[in-house]
């Protein structure tokens, strides 16, 4: 049996995050890709494109059960977005 994802969620579906998704939906190791950025424009085109299977939010109900959160956002945004995720997967356990 190979390596399997059932889901992955990422921050910032850009060239970087895009390109990532992209590359785990071609090699078939990946079930669902859930995408999350702050352009609704940027997130409707990855859907558009096959990049994300659709968009979420920084919460519980997309982080929850999860098998990989990736962050592909500007460094500076890091800690901010550290802690949102840390908020919303403590409130649901």
């Amino acid at each position: 049996m190979g390596f399997r994802l059932d889901k992955i969620v990422v921050f910032g579906v850009g060239l970087i995050g895009g390109s990532f998704a992209l590359a785990l939906k071609k090699a078939g190791v990946v079930g669902q890709v859930v995408g999350i950025g702050r352009s609704q424009a940027t997130l409707d085109e990855a859907l558009r494109l096959g990049l994300i299977d659709c968009i979420g939010a920084c919460d519980a109900a997309t982080l929850g059960n999860a098998d990989l959160v990736l962050l592909a956002t500007p460094f500076g945004r890091t800690p901010a977005l550290m802690r949102a995720i840390h908020n919303c997967r403590k409130s649901r356990f």
